[in-house]
């Protein structure tokens, strides 16, 4: 998860390849932990997206992030965070490894490891059990390395390595196609 620093008590948030228009979600609180709260702020004009919600900021938090004087710097960095990569090759096998870590094949030779353990305690606890662990495979209609119909990590993010903030897979080139 990009974050873009911290005002505040406050930490904005770009997700990668998120829809428009131009956004931040800005948190307050540790981003995905059940305390946290959140708002949407568009980047060019300031204005909350969000009806207002008992899990929505502060209206004085939420006050000081419209304020925010960096609105140039946000758009680039929300065009830099929202290119979609190109089209990873497909997946051509997988393999389980050690302490919730799997190899990824791609078919261009390029591998890749993916350790889970960030996301035990999130959407991807269901993994902590092994038999649900060791049900990894190629996804039939996605491509990408999946254990359910609800957990599951895209071929393109995969290949592309992409840092998606603490509580996500880190992944980790092994070998890179030349």
């Amino acid at each position: 998860m990009p974050t873009v620093g911290s005002v505040a008590g406050i930490t904005p948030v770009i997700w990668p390849f998120d829809h428009n228009p131009p956004h931040i979600h800005a948190y307050r609180g540790t981003p995905n932990s059940p305390a946290a709260r959140m708002s949407r702020f568009e980047i060019a004009t300031g204005n909350v997206i969000d009806k207002p919600s008992p899990a929505a900021l502060p209206v004085g938090k939420a006050r000081q992030v419209q304020q925010c004087e960096h609105r140039s710097e946000l758009q680039v960095r929300w065009q830099t965070a929202t290119v979609i990569p190109d089209r990873a090759p497909p997946i051509a096998a997988i393999a389980l490894r050690p302490e919730h870590v799997v190899r990824v094949f791609f078919a261009d030779g390029e591998v890749r490891d993916v350790d889970l353990t960030p996301t035990l305690g999130t959407a991807f606890a269901a993994l902590r059990d092994p038999e649900t662990f060791a049900n990894a495979h190629i996804g039939p209609v996605t491509g990408g390395l999946e254990w359910t119909d609800e957990i599951g990590l895209d071929p393109d993010v995969l290949y592309a390595t992409l840092d998606l903030g603490p509580h996500a897979p880190r992944i980790r080139a092994l070998a890179v196609a030349s």
